[in-house]
């Protein structure tokens, strides 16, 4: 089955940076697409592909609706008719019944039109769910929107279809719609209903509605957030998963002399001076464009909000990039109480979050907030803390160090104690001072109460889980760990244990940075088994390093299995991609390093993936496994079968 959609980078959280493939080219997301009335609109198609966006929508009711328009769409195509020659999505009228009452038309005969007239994406006659329905009626309209999607699929062939998730505010509900759909394999998936959320900015519903259809429908899909073309709320929106926005906000907005800007709206008649660049109204100052013919102010003001709109889809995307979107997300949330609480919501999905987040970023870990310990890395780390830590001795002291990395900068501790350092993230052990983000992480000299007692909590069970010992009996750092010490614990914080035990018996050699003389790569046997990444503290795999694990770790094993004609290709170094994968150990996530392994159990290749376990499963298309070292660089297999005999 061939899919549109593809994951081109993972980010933070659920975000990712992807690709929908469409007739007339690929849609680049996260992004939104622009409202285009087909009856009247003041901005041109030259104006959208100049503000950088590459489709747009428009309802296709309304022209179905118009006997002059419906003809011209018929026979010339729905491009013609708009002239924007890029990838257009329509929606089929559920808003206008909503907005109006009643619409005159049904579903097979909306979808039916959207096909001939040639659309990209297209999209069913659903029942519009409203936050006030009651359960049983919310559950009777999403049956109805599932019998008239199983209807719809026959117009499938030429054009790619959206089933909206509806289910008004009950999560259950958007869950079982998401699963019912997502097994008619549409090609799009809207979270509908949810307009009259955001207009009253009950925005802590909004965030449990997304996070919900994304556990019901997965991953594999491309998910469209209905209605929304707030700059506000792009960063968090992206952080739970949603790749699309639409809106006429921009236009709606101009016709009442407001002004969109990155945390709000502005009316006219209430501004002095602008505040936020803008190409279209730079020129001029409110007075002035109070004073403009209505028309061209209108015109004006559209630009300058579809502008807004542009850059901060724009400042999102690039903060995926650089994984700096929980503190994009963590700074919009003040600019508004009600979206505060919403962040605030998300410490309870913290353990669904942690599937999807990045191993480790290349930017630092960056406290901005009491929020910033609620983000999944933090979760991870404590989790690990408790669940792989194997100390070398049965108690543990926990010390004061300023500077990092904490191990340069302790000469004496207490004799007989593993050695924890108190930080932001709790205590945590010497041995991982250089693992992210313990080592890449940024806080406030002054710390705030949350922060306090956030870590005194963690202390406390930190010695609730260990035997904690009194600052007593100093000697040296070298009489309590060796540098093999450290790189042992290292693996079993990534890997697991005793991965530590297992790649470090036997004859270990170690290379260092000629600059900096640290851990670079490590020798076994004179093979190489492990690289010592600078910048993240953590493991790439070799070959031969991943053969010792195939061979000796316990399950799980970090496995992704795929085919046999991927696997002999995968052996020559090929990367591996996602249509080969036929299963993966749950425990993978983004950025992982990974044993790569053919269904008749031989292990092929390592490398890291860019993918969550469940990506990994699902998706159809795109690159899954970054092929670091294989098979075929190791023409002496006896050597390596050496390795595992030790």
């Amino acid at each position: 089955m061939v899919s549109n959609f593809e994951i081109l980078l993972r980010g933070e959280g659920l975000s990712r940076i992807g690709r929908i493939k469409t007739k007339h080219g690929d849609i680049i997301t996260p992004t939104l697409l622009p409202v285009i009335n087909p009856k009247v609109s003041l901005i041109t198609p030259k104006d959208i592909k100049k503000l950088g966006f590459d489709a747009i929508i428009t309802n296709s009711y309304i022209i179905y609706r118009d006997q002059a328009l419906k003809e011209i769409a018929l026979n010339k195509g729905i491009h013609n008719l708009l002239g924007f020659h890029g990838p257009i999505m329509t929606d089929s009228g559920t808003f206008q019944s909503y907005v109006y009452g009643n619409i005159h038309v049904t579903n097979l005969e909306i979808v039916k039109f959207q096909h001939d007239i040639g659309v990209d994406i297209g999209t069913i006659l659903d029942v519009f769910t409203l936050p006030d329905d009651p359960y049983d009626v919310v559950k009777r309209k999403i049956e109805d929107t599932i019998s008239r999607a199983k209807e719809s699929l026959k117009f499938k062939e030429g054009i790619m279809l959206s089933y909206p998730i509806q289910g008004g505010i009950y999560t259950d509900l958007r869950e079982y719609a998401a699963r019912e759909g997502k097994h008619l394999n549409f090609d799009l998936y809207p979270i509908g209903g949810v307009v009259p959320l955001m207009e009253s900015q009950r925005y802590v519903e909004l965030v449990r509605i997304i996070i919900h259809s994304k556990i019901g429908l997965g991953p594999s899909k491309p998910v469209h957030l209905f209605g929304c073309g707030h700059p506000l709320l792009f960063p968090i929106a992206v952080l739970l998963g949603i790749d699309l926005f639409d809106s006429a906000s921009y236009a709606k907005y101009a016709r009442d002399n407001r002004i969109l800007t990155p945390t709000g709206t502005l009316k006219l008649e209430n501004i002095e001076e602008f505040t936020y660049p803008s190409p279209y109204i730079d020129d001029y100052t409110p007075k002035e464009l109070l004073k403009m013919d209505p028309k061209e102010r209108e015109r004006l003001l559209s630009l300058h909000n579809l502008y807004v709109v542009s850059y901060e889809i724009r400042r999102v995307r690039e903060a995926v990039r650089r994984g700096e979107l929980w503190e994009l997300v963590e700074m919009r949330a003040r600019a508004h109480p009600k979206l505060l609480s919403a962040l605030r919501v998300l410490k309870e999905y913290v353990h669904y979050l942690e599937k999807f987040e990045p191993i480790s970023l290349e930017r630092a870990f960056f406290y901005t907030s009491p929020e910033s310990l609620n983000r999944p890395s933090v979760y991870r780390l404590r989790r690990r803390l408790l669940e792989r830590f194997r100390g070398k001795y049965n108690k543990i002291t926990i010390i004061d160090v300023k500077s990092k990395p904490y191990m340069d900068h302790v000469r004496k501790v207490p004799k007989g104690c593993d050695v924890f350092v108190r930080s932001i993230f709790g205590p945590v052990p010497l041995l991982w001072d250089i693992v992210y983000p313990i080592a890449q992480s940024e806080e406030p000299e002054i710390w705030d109460p949350e922060l306090e007692r956030f870590v005194k909590s963690a202390e406390e069970e930190v010695c609730a889980r260990f035997q904690c010992a009194p600052l007593d009996d100093l000697v040296s750092i070298d009489v309590v760990y060796s540098e093999i010490d450290r790189l042992k614990a290292i693996a079993d914080y990534q890997f697991g244990p005793p991965a530590g035990e297992i790649l470090f018996r036997g004859n270990i050699s170690i290379e260092r940075s000629k600059t900096t003389g640290r851990v670079r790569m490590i020798y076994k046997n004179s093979l190489p088994i492990l690289f010592l990444r600078p910048n993240d503290g953590l493991y790439t795999l070799k070959y031969p390093g991943g053969y010792l694990l195939h061979r000796l770790l316990p399950e799980p094993k970090m496995y992704v299995i795929v085919t046999r004609d991927s696997a002999e290709y995968n052996a020559k170094g090929k990367n591996v991609f996602a249509k080969f994968v036929v299963d993966a150990d749950k425990n993978i996530r983004p950025g992982d390093e990974v044993l790569v392994v053919s269904e008749d159990g031989d292990l092929v290749a390592v490398g890291s993936s860019r993918l969550s376990a469940t990506e990994l499963i699902e998706l159809e298309s795109g690159l899954a496994v970054k092929v670091k070292d294989f098979k075929e660089n190791y023409k002496d297999l006896e050597k390596i079968l050496d390795l595992g005999e030790d």
